[in-house]
């Protein structure tokens, strides 16, 4: 496995599936998806909420075509692509925040 942080990559054209994405996804879209998620949603503290805001990414990611899958105690939604490839990029991020 090679690790390589984002400082150090210079800029590339994405792939074409990538850019076709890209290209369907509008800053109104974003806006909405980033009020959609910004509630609280602790999961001890409003496990409904982030069981509710989980679903919701796993179906975004499935409409894109991905093969998702949850895993483990937090369920963590995990995007694979659709076929093997060379490389991958790993992007991470917390769907849970700090509850009220």
């Amino acid at each position: 496995m090679k690790i390589v942080h984002s400082r150090k990559i210079r800029p590339a054209e994405p792939a074409a599936k990538v850019e076709a994405l890209l290209k369907t996804v509008s800053e109104n879209q974003l806006r909405e998806w980033v009020e959609r998620i910004s509630v609280p949603r602790h999961f001890g503290a409003e496990p409904e909420q982030n069981r509710a805001t989980a679903a919701w990414i796993h179906g975004l990611f499935d409409s894109m075509g991905f093969r998702v899958e949850r895993q483990g105690r937090y369920s963590n939604v995990v995007a694979y692509p659709d076929a093997p490839c060379d490389e991958v990029i790993l992007v991470g991020a917390h769907y849970d925040s700090v509850g009220l």
